[in-house]
């Protein structure tokens, strides 16, 4: 900051070595202590005029792999002195532009601070509004700064300057997406010069695609005004007849009907009367009297408490009781068709209807635009009162208005009504039509596609896709539109851009890829698309390589498609969650604080909230892998109470026949106290020991074959804990859906000193009325020095003198065998062993443990392997 105040510039070259310091290693969407000092050394370099150093700044912050922070500080220090604004927009991606990013938010603040300044001209902004989708100007720090600049640009420049073109090319995007100029007010419009105005508004007017509707929301703002009427009809005469009715004098003669007299009309018919060809649209509208015309009601009017429903209705004109209508009635509610719609009661909703109903069949053309937005009214006053009239409607009328009505600002329902209409009406006539529209207006194209799911359409959206490279909207609304019906072969293409488009692995030589844009928006449609096992892979090692644009994909997913990460099997969800656990880790944030959700931080949760909302046996195993790996005590408290549940949910009352069954067999018996429990235990113990008896290929999965300069020298046994995850994994299949076998569930906590009990296996059920019963069961293999001693010491006082019970089963693995490498030093240890003298020797222990009242079953498996008659083969 003192650097930055008193302008000092020794130590200059230092902060530029600090700030590439500080930035070097971190991750783009990194903030810690070295990139808030990258901030503040990027905050003292404003106002550096070293060559050397401004293209070391440059390159920072032309690095995307850069910290976003950083990298937004740097640029006030090379713009506008430095850089102009065709860099800016070459070497910032779109997205941190946009100001929905955080970096987009600090670029606005960036331009709103130069424009305040007076250093940001109008011609640079000009350029960055160009380059920002329509949503973007809804914004209000952007529509607040773009109309303030662009209002000042008409009022002060010479009019058909460039300054003055920049500024009407701003305000026209302004009125586009808002239908307003925020930040401009009615005094301003007031006080604009006369020949400015009608040039701002013949301007607006010329680069709108809806002239009508247009000229009336500029009449509404006050921009086009009734004494402008005889310039606008001389401006009218002065234009060639043939292209008269799309001009905007035409246009705006037009929404002046209301206030013109009827001197004034005559004039109008006797032009429209002497062109040639005859301005026929004219001569009928201005033909009537002034009261007959058809006119939207004027604010006087329609405040007036003059206003009557009957009068309204007796309208003969179906434009004109549309117009009184717009007539604000107490209890209106935004769902309504018109703003009288309250005023009016049932019967004299049928008639409106009715009024609707006939207008539609009437047959107008939508290619008027007056008559569109009629039509959208119509479609919504017959909706409000029985939208199944709406097929009533001839079928071909709803082919001929697509056009017009597609045309239409906020028209989405009344096309869709449209569209769905239309299609069963001639099927392949509305495919051509949204066909034509697909390639410059993809993504409104998408929206409909995803009701009407039309093949053709996705097939041409799919052979589009693989002509060539779309700007990254396009791409999007080509991907949504394909894959409606055809979601394979989208899949398939969106793996290939992907692939191909990646930027290069940091141990290739990281490089931007000249298609970055279209390496995120094919994985962003990925994303929403059932994936084959390769395909995913290809996905996975995208996001390993590049946590960078695997941030980007997450975000345009989240953004772009709503249907993101939904078609995942659970398998993948269990792995993506495992990869955003390490690379997209939470911030801390402090308590009681409030901070904008990061799509990204939130990524491990919306990809884990399926398997954990949705209870199956599938979902609990992979709960419990990802419980192993992340260490993570709620995962696996999850899976507890999954399979609690489903344990719940599938338990049924037994049969007689089964009821029989069990008592005869011991084996099948109902579980109702921890006793029975810990016996059914050991039998299932006993089983997989005969079964390891009698299977040497079952002994072998116990045992590492040991491998020296190419040749086999032996087995060593497996670890102690390798041997415990076999055990469970072998007692789940035979318990199967009678108990659940945990690994190593903390049973009673650490207290001071004491060191919490975990034991190897914790086996669960529970009683037909709900109980829950535990038996906890200690695993020593025959080397382990404490193999005798455990079942007194830790399963015995430790594990069996608490909560869970007295009942628990000790398992011995004894190990052995000529099979046994001689370089394992356990060997000698498990040698002092034998499987008979472990069992009478954990026999004893077991009653003395029985004369205080505690019941150690005891379970001694033989897990001995010998060499085979050749010991060549495994």
């Amino acid at each position: 900051m003192i650097i930055q105040a008193t302008g000092l510039r020794e130590l200059d070259g230092p902060l530029v070595d600090l700030l590439e310091e500080s930035v070097t290693g971190r991750e783009r969407d990194k903030y810690d202590d070295h990139v808030r000092t990258a901030e503040w050394a990027a905050r003292a370099l404003c106002g550096t005029e070293e060559t050397a150093l401004l293209e070391r700044v440059k390159r920072l912050a032309a690095d995307a792999a850069c910290p976003w922070p950083a990298r937004a500080e740097l640029l006030p220090v090379l713009w506008p002195r430095h850089v102009d604004m065709a860099w800016l927009l070459e070497t910032i991606a779109e997205a941190d532009r946009m100001p929905h990013s955080p970096m987009g938010r600090r670029f606005v603040t960036m331009l709103a601070r130069r424009v305040a300044a007076g250093e940001c001209g109008i011609d640079d902004l000009d350029a960055w509004a160009a380059s920002l989708p329509s949503a973007a100007h809804g914004d209000p720090r952007v529509r607040r700064m773009l109309s303030s600049a662009a209002w000042a640009s008409v009022t002060t420049s010479a009019i058909g300057s460039a300054t003055w073109r920049s500024g009407g090319r701003m305000l026209q995007a302004q009125w586009a997406a808002n239908r307003a100029l925020h930040g401009v007010s009615p005094e301003e419009i007031s006080a604009l010069e006369p020949q400015r105005r009608r040039q701002l508004v013949k301007d607006l007017l010329q680069h709108t695609g809806s002239g009508h509707m247009a000229a009336t929301r500029l009449h509404d703002a006050g921009l086009l005004r009734a004494d402008d009427f005889e310039w606008w009809l001389e401006d009218l005469r002065s234009t060639d007849a043939q292209q008269a009715t799309n001009v905007p004098a035409f246009f705006a003669v037009y929404a002046l009907a209301n206030v013109v007299d009827d001197e004034g009309a005559a004039s109008v018919v006797a032009a429209a009367e002497a062109a040639e060809p005859r301005w026929h649209v004219l001569a009928e509208r201005f033909a009537a009297s002034r009261a007959e015309r058809v006119v939207p009601v004027d604010e006087d009017a329609r405040n007036s408490e003059s206003w009557s429903a009957d009068q309204v209705l007796a309208e003969p004109q179906f434009a004109s009781m549309v117009h009184g209508l717009q007539h604000p009635a107490q209890g209106t509610r935004s769902s309504d068709p018109v703003p009288a719609w309250a005023a009016l009661t049932a019967a004299q909703h049928h008639i409106v209807a009715e009024r609707a109903m006939s207008f539609l069949s009437s047959g107008p053309d939508a290619e008027e635009e007056v008559n569109a937005s009629l039509i959208e009214v119509a479609c919504r006053l017959l909706t409000a009162v029985d939208q199944s009239w709406l097929d009533r409607v001839p079928a071909d009328h709803w082919l001929a208005w697509l056009p017009g009505l597609w045309r239409l600002p906020g028209g989405y329902t009344v096309v869709f009504q449209a569209l769905e209409r239309a299609t069963a009406h001639d099927r392949d006539a509305t495919d051509d039509f949204l066909i034509r529209n697909m390639h410059h207006d993809a993504l409104t194209v998408a929206l409909h596609q995803r009701r009407i799911k039309s093949p053709e359409l996705s097939s041409q959206a799919l052979a589009r896709l693989s002509e060539g490279v779309y700007p990254a909207q396009t791409l999007s609304g080509l991907f949504d539109i394909a894959a409606t019906t055809l979601p394979s072969p989208t899949a398939e293409l969106a793996h290939t851009l992907l692939q191909a488009n990646a930027p290069t692995p940091p141990e290739q030589g990281v490089g931007e890829s000249i298609h970055r844009d279209t390496a995120v928006t094919a994985g962003s449609r990925l994303a929403a698309c059932p994936m084959t096992p390769i395909q995913f892979d290809g996905l996975l090692t995208v996001f390993e390589n590049d946590h960078t644009l695997a941030r980007d994909i997450i975000y345009q997913a989240h953004h772009n498609a709503s249907d993101a990460w939904s078609t995942l099997t659970a398998s993948q969800r269990g792995q993506l969650y495992l990869w955003a656990h390490h690379a997209l880790p939470r911030k801390p944030v402090a308590s009681g604080r409030v901070v904008r959700s990061d799509p990204a931080e939130e990524f491990s949760s919306q990809i884990l909230h399926p398997l954990t909302e949705h209870a199956s046996i599938e979902h609990a195993t992979i709960l419990e892998e990802l419980a192993d790996k992340t260490g993570s005590v709620w995962l696996r408290a999850e899976a507890v109470d999954m399979r609690n549940t489903m344990r719940a949910r599938e338990w049924r009352p037994p049969s007689v026949a089964e009821v029989r069954e069990m008592l005869t067999d011991p084996s099948r018996r109902i579980i109702a106290s921890r006793e029975q429990l810990a016996w059914v235990t050991a039998e299932v113990l006993d089983d997989i020991g005969k079964s390891l008896r009698a299977d040497r290929a079952l002994r072998a999965q116990l045992w590492h074959r040991q491998r020296r300069d190419n040749v086999w020298v032996g087995y060593v046994p497996a670890e102690e804990r390798e041997v415990s995850t076999w055990l469970a994994r072998e007692m789940q299949r035979r318990l199967r859906e009678r108990a659940a076998v945990l690994r190593e569930v903390e049973i009673n906590p650490r207290l001071g000193d004491t060191p919490g009990d975990i034991p190897d296996l914790l086996v669960e059920a529970r009683t037909t009325s709900g109980q829950l019963l535990t038996v906890p069961g200690e695993v020593k293999c025959s080397w382990h020095d404490e193999v005798v001693t455990a079942i007194t010491d830790q399963l015995g006082w430790r594990y069996l003198k608490g909560p869970l019970g007295s009942a628990g089963v000790y398992i011995a693995v004894y190990f052995g065998g000529n099979a046994w490498s001689n370089g394992d030093s356990r060997r000698a240890r498990s040698a002092r062993h034998t499987p008979e003298r472990l069992r009478r020797d954990l026999h004893q222990h077991a009653a003395t443990l029985a004369d205080g009242g505690i019941g150690a079953r005891v379970c001694v498996l033989d897990a001995s392997l010998d060499n085979g008659p050749n010991t060549a083969e495994p």
